[in-house]
């Protein structure tokens, strides 16, 4: 069994919506130590897709994207008073 190669997908973006998709870069120690090699953190919007956030940051900021990484993080649990709620 072979592994067929992608398509490439050429996804178009206005600017209003590059806008939507990019809410904010994450300014943490772990973010300024990938920033040193390259790599460029975003707080995104939950439902962008990779190619839609590559598209956005292409047209933002003039650079070329060669690989985009996305995580979901949840948010941390929290104890108050006996009952616990999840914090978002």
């Amino acid at each position: 069994m072979s592994i067929r190669a992608r398509k490439p997908v050429n996804t178009v973006v206005s600017k209003a919506a590059a806008y939507d998709t990019i809410l904010r870069p994450i300014i943490t120690e772990k973010a300024t130590l990938a920033n040193e090699n390259g790599q460029v953190t975003f707080a995104v919007a939950i439902n962008a897709t990779k190619p839609e956030i590559k598209a956005a940051v292409e047209m933002l900021f003039n650079v070329k994207v060669t690989a985009v990484n996305t995580i979901v993080q949840k948010g941390k649990t929290k104890n108050v008073s006996r009952s616990r709620w999840s914090a978002q």
